[in-house]
């Protein structure tokens, strides 16, 4: 598996994973604004095809894991905490030690794998998801 920095070229299969792994789905047009941010990365694992991205924003003193998403078929092999921890990496370099991610109260193996990781939870908002609520997570670089 390799993981890279998402390009343009990978719109249409980012598309396709975003309307795979969320109820609210990016447009092509929001991702593609991203992989054109400076203090944003898309990026992407690949072995033969686009297996898993995720996205990221840093600021000025935090950073945040904005999607994630993996393959159904790919789903619990590792891909989800691979792209985590290239993110991280991402993240350090820019002398930011603060990822924070949002996550569905609903969503409990992704809760599962961002505590494995070292997330702790330090809030709840309620209502976030439709009626669910936002579990607040914040992981030390």
């Amino acid at each position: 598996m390799i993981i890279r920095p998402a390009t343009h070229d990978d719109l249409q299969v980012l598309g396709k994973l975003e309307r795979e792994s969320f109820d609210n789905p990016w447009s092509e047009a929001i991702l593609d604004g991203e992989i054109a941010r400076d203090d944003a990365l898309i990026i992407v694992s690949e072995s033969d095809a686009l297996t898993g991205y995720a996205i990221f924003r840093c600021g000025i003193d935090t950073a945040e894991l904005f999607r994630i998403g993996v393959k159904k078929e790919f789903r619990r092999t590792g891909i989800a905490a691979s792209l985590i921890t290239e993110g991280e990496k991402w993240c350090k370099e820019r002398h930011v030690f603060t990822l924070l991610l949002e996550v569905n109260e609903t969503n409990i193996s992704a809760r599962a794998l961002y505590t494995k990781l070292g997330f702790v939870e330090t809030g709840r908002r309620k209502g976030y998801y439709d009626s669910n609520a936002a579990i607040l997570m914040e992981k030390k670089l």
